[in-house]
Parts: C-alpha cells; sequence; structure tokens
C-alpha cells in the first residue's frame, strides 16, 4: 500500500555505552511496543565504538541503510537492515561501529526505504572521537572549586564546597597523573576566582562561605609552595569575572556582594604594587556574566544575571573605555542568558552559546564587538545548563557541563566541539565519571597542553581528555 514520506524520528543525544573492553556486540532490533518513544534516538560512545539508536513507524518503513563517511572519503553502506512488521507499533533499531579511528571526522547517514519504493536520507550531526585517560583522585571532594594551571605545568585546585567550604588545595602533577596535597588556604571560599599573573603566583578573590561574602584576597607562591594575604578589594564580590588584561593587570567586575544582592562595583589590580583600584561601576549590576578585553583594550561584559525581575537572566551588554573611565550600554545578545558559556573565535568575535532561560539555550550568537552587535548563528548540537568551556589552542574548543533536554536531565555530561577553521560543530566523548552528584554541579575543567584538558568532579574523580583533528 502506499504510504506517507518515511517517519524517521533523530535527536542527537549522548550516554555512555559501557561495554568492557574487546566484547562484541552485535546489532540488534529491539521492538518497542508503544506508539512513541521518549528517546527516539541516541549515539553512544565508548572508547572506538560508535552506537546508533532509531526509531520509526512499522509501517511505513520496510528497510534501513547505514552509511559512514571518514575524513574527506565518500560515504559507504556499512549495513543493511530490514524494517519491523509490528503495525502499528513504533521499531527501535541500533547498530555498533566497531575500531573507529581517533581523531577523524566521522558522519552517518540512515537512508530508509519505504513501501512505495521511496528513500529518504537522515543525517547525523558530525562527530570525533577523543582519548580519555583516567588519573588519580584527588583527597577532598568539592564543588565551585577553582583549577589553575601553573607556568611549569602543574594544576592547582583551590577552594571550593563539600560542606563547609573548604580551605584545602591540591596539585596536580600531569607527569605522574597524581595529586599531592598543597597548603591550606586562609579562607574556606566557594563562588571565588583564582587566575594567574604574569609573576608566575595565583590571585585568589572573593567567593563566600557560610553565608559571609568576602573582598579578602590571597596569593600562591608555586616556587614557596605557601600562600599569603593579598591585599583586600573594596567590595566583596562572589561569581564574578577575574580578567588578566594586556598590561598585566586584574579587572573584577560584579558578582554578589550579599546573598541574592547583585553587585555593579569593578575593581582594578595592580600586582606589581599589591593594590586595588575602584573604577566606575556597571550600569546594570549582575553576576554569571561574561568579561573579555578588546584589541582596542575596551572591556566587553555580557549577558549574566541581573536583579532586573528578581534576579531573572539578561541580555545586556556593557563596554567599559579606559580613555573615559565610563561604561556604556551597548547592543544587547539577541537572547538573554545566564549559565552561559562565550569564547572568541576570532579577533573581537565572540561566539556564546547554551544558557537556560525558557528554550533560549539552543540559540547560538557571534557577538561582533568591532561593530557592537549580535548575530544569530546555527544552532549549537546540543543544549546546555551550567556550561563551560576549555580552548584547547589547536583551534577546536572544547563546551562542557550538564546536558539539557527540557525535563530530561538524567543523561551524562557530554562534551561538544567547536572547530573555529571551518565553524563546525562536533559531538564527541562525554566525561565517564562515576558520582552522579556532577548531574546537578557539574564538573571543573582546565587547558593542561595544547589538544589536552584535565576535568574533575565533585567526588575526587579526575581525567584528561586529548583532541585534535586530522583533516
Amino acid at each position: 500500500m502506499k504510504t506517507n514520506t518515511p517517519l524517521l524520528f533523530l535527536m542527537a543525544a549522548f550516554s555512555l555505552f559501557a561495554c568492557e573492553k574487546g566484547e562484541e556486540v552485535e546489532a540488534e532490533k529491539l521492538q518497542v511496543h508503544q506508539p512513541s518513544v521518549d528517546w527516539i534516538s541516541k549515539m553512544k560512545i565508548h572508547n572506538d565504538q560508535v552506537q546508533l539508536v532509531w526509531s520509526a513507524t512499522a509501517t511505513i518503513t520496510t528497510a534501513f541503510e547505514l552509511e559512514r563517511k571518514v575524513g574527506g572519503a565518500d560515504f559507504e553502506v556499512i549495513f543493511r537492515l530490514d524494517g519491523a512488521d509490528v503495525s502499528p507499533y513504533v521499531s527501535s533499531y541500533s547498530f555498533t561501529d566497531h575500531n573507529l579511528e581517533k581523531y577523524r571526522v566521522i558522519q552517518y547517514r540512515i537512508r530508509s526505504f519505504s513501501e512505495d519504493d521511496t528513500s529518504e536520507y537522515t543525517n547525523i550531526p558530525s562527530l570525533v572521537i577523543g582519548e580519555i585517560t583516567k588519573q588519580g583522585n584527588y583527597s577532598n571532594a568539592r564543588y565551585e572549586s577553582q583549577l589553575c594551571r601553573t607556568q611549569d605545568g602543574e594544576v592547582v585546585m583551590v577552594g571550593g564546597e563539600k560542606y563547609p567550604s573548604t580551605i584545602y588545595t591540591e596539585k596536580f602533577i600531569p607527569a605522574t597523573g597524581e595529586w599531592l596535597t598543597g597548603p591550606a588556604l586562609a579562607q574556606g571560599r566557594r563562588g571565588h576566582r583564582a587566575l594567574l599573573l604574569q609573576s608566575g603566583k595565583i590571585l585568589v578573590t572573593g567567593g563566600t562561605a557560610r553565608d559571609k561574602h568576602f573582598e579578602s584576597t590571597e596569593l600562591y607562591d608555586p616556587v614557596t609552595g605557601t600562600f599569603s594575604p593579598g591585599a583586600s578589594m573594596k567590595h566583596p564580590h562572589t561569581s564574578h569575572t577575574m580578567t588578566a588584561l594586556e598590561d598585566g593587570r586584574v579587572l573584577v567586575v560584579g558578582g554578589y556582594r550579599s546573598n541574592a544582592v547583585f553587585s555593579d562595583k569593578c575593581e582594578l589590580y595592580d600586582p606589581n604594587e599589591d593594590i586595588w583600584k575602584e573604577i566606575a561601576p556597571l550600569n546594570t549590576a549582575r553576576a554569571g556574566h561574561r568579561t573579555f578585553q578588546l584589541t582596542n583594550g575596551d572591556i566587553l561584559v555580557i549577558g549574566g544575571v541581573t536583579r532586573d525581575v528578581e534576579g531573572h537572566p539578561t541580555a545586556s551588554c556593557e563596554l567599559y573605555s579606559f580613555s573615559t573611565g565610563t561604561w556604556k550600554e551597548v547592543s544587547p545578545l539577541q537572547s538573554k542568558r545566564k549559565d552561559f558559556t562565550a569564547f572568541k573565535v576570532a579577533e573581537d568575535k565572540i561566539l556564546v552559546a547554551a544558557g537556560s532561560y525558557w528554550g533560549t539555550d539552543t540559540q547560538i550568537e557571534l557577538y561582533d564587538a568591532g561593530n557592537l552587535r549580535s548575530l544569530k548563528q546555527p544552532n549549537s548540537l546540543l543544549s546546555y545548563h551550567a556550561t563551560e568551556a576549555v580552548d584547547l589552542g589547536s583551534g577546536l574548543v572544547l563546551l562542557y557541563g550538564r546536558v539539557s533536554y527540557g525535563l530530561k536531565q538524567d543523561h551524562p555530561l557530554s562534551l561538544q566541539v567547536y572547530d573555529k577553521a571551518s565553524g563546525q560543530w562536533l559531538l564527541t566523548n562525554f566525561l565517564p565519571f562515576e558520582n552522579k552528584e556532577i548531574y546537578d554541579v557539574g564538573v571543573n575543567g582546565v587547558l593542561l597542553e595544547q589538544s589536552k584538558a584535565l576535568f574533575t568532579s565533585v567526588e575526587n574523580e579526575s581525567l584528561t581528555f586529548q583532541l585534535r583533528l586530522e583533516r
């Protein structure tokens, strides 16, 4: 009988394919005896294997061909499967592809055949497989810690909270994969910031503990392995931004000054003199924003959460001029955003991704700071909540955070890659941390060396992820 166009539902998603190394997983046909399914397609990656799962209406689709393309090669048929005869139900199908190359762009597409001998292709987002290596566990579990890489390549974990805020620091040694106990902070804190100075010291600012917000700072000297008090800021800052400027100074912008009270205060730190200087306040107090220094030296602040409408996200952007010493409102983002990320993809061009505000979290924007306007871009493959990014220094940017699919929050932490050269989004491995609490509070990440990042979970785990593109 004649039917409509083949009905094949596909939605890009990631979850762990936890098969043991060497285990054979054959292509299988899974019957789903219900008219619809919640997760109608999945792509699962483990080591060098990818499992694809898809669903289709049995009365419409009679057969499938799965095609694969690696790098610049042509598509080739790698599997054919007859459709299930379980009218009028939806059937689910899966296939596992083995022994795939790392660091090569891989693309799949499914050709579905109908009873009327017509066919239709469904493209699946491209992916690239990186290499994940488990590292040693650190000693003191925590969340909202800060990871900061030293000039010699080691990583210092500073502060964080695990009831209550911790004073402990730990140091990761890349050569051995071990964590060593470090010196104690004078003040336990979370929501703080840590930044490597040109001198090689690490500056720690602000944060909160037990409902108190801090203006205090501390300096870590990796040579002596000790913390010392730094000059206090003029105001408390929590969940602020701290930006290293080209001249070596440090800019702190906004954040919270007390519980649920946003700050418009901005301060400049001179590490040579250990002095803080207050500059003009923001026009709109905010936290959870992003801050960038532009090529002309001006400062751009975008998005975040404000006092407006009981702390809802904002699309507003502000520009600070050192020549005038003032902030001015500039063209806003296309969407209001909180829990978002932003990173430079070219000179004064900033890609803004993710966030969570009434369904706008999938919209991608390119903020052209030179012309002070934001342009909508094709949506990313996944939407995220509490997203961060690590620039791998090889033209690739790695995005991580909790995956958000509407009300479904039970999926692992996926990684997603943005290729600056091509403007392409790629799916890749997810972070296989075992502790499920990471779905609520996320993970930390930091660049170890070009093409390699270190990630830590809230429950002592750490791993490295290496990725490059062999074009």
